[in-house]
């Protein structure tokens, strides 16, 4: 447990991010890009949501590979907040599940370079498929809460339903 003194000024913190980034993402670019369909400035504030990410790997010590993961790991993040945020017509909602997820930031110890010992080396392959992990989950998650948003239940999981029997009774 950290003492107020230090715990409050984190989860401001936390909430500041999570807000400024909302704004900017969803806000902004999704805003200004909507015009050229929702899709497409989905993908696109997205896409600008990893590359803001970039700032955490410049200057001294830059690893490529971990600003690759970073990147690709936002911006499969930055789809699903941007779903969050279509889907209850509200940024905040966005800010807040962006705040929830960033949540173990407050509490991470910081690491130096003394503290990795031996750093294992991975192969190319590795590099390239290890940040796959995020979209791979985020984007179908993102993609069934949109679905829902449009129109309800899809009919193969409301079929699934009345077969296991989880479902009264299905109107069509």
């Amino acid at each position: 447990m950290k003492p107020i003194d230090i715990a409050l000024p984190g989860v401001i913190y936390l909430l500041g991010i999570g807000f400024s980034e909302e704004v900017f993402s969803r806000g902004l670019v999704f805003g200004k890009l909507r015009h050229y369909g929702e899709r497409k400035a989905m993908v696109l504030s997205s896409i600008v949501f990893g590359l803001l990410h970039l700032n955490v790997y410049v200057g001294y010590g830059w690893d490529l590979w971990l600003a690759y993961d970073h990147v690709i790991s936002a911006a499969a993040f930055g789809f699903l907040a941007c779903a969050v945020m279509i889907t209850t017509r509200s940024i905040w909602v966005s800010a807040v599940f962006h705040a929830l997820f960033d949540w173990h930031l407050v509490f991470e110890k910081v690491i130096d370079d003394s503290d990795l010992g031996e750093y294992p080396v991975s192969t190319l392959w590795d590099n390239l498929l290890n940040p796959w992990f995020d979209p791979f989950l985020y984007i179908p998650l993102a993609l069934f809460i949109m679905r829902l948003n449009r129109g309800g239940w899809p009919q193969w999981i409301l079929r699934m339903a009345k077969r296991y029997k989880l479902m009264a009774s299905i109107k069509s």
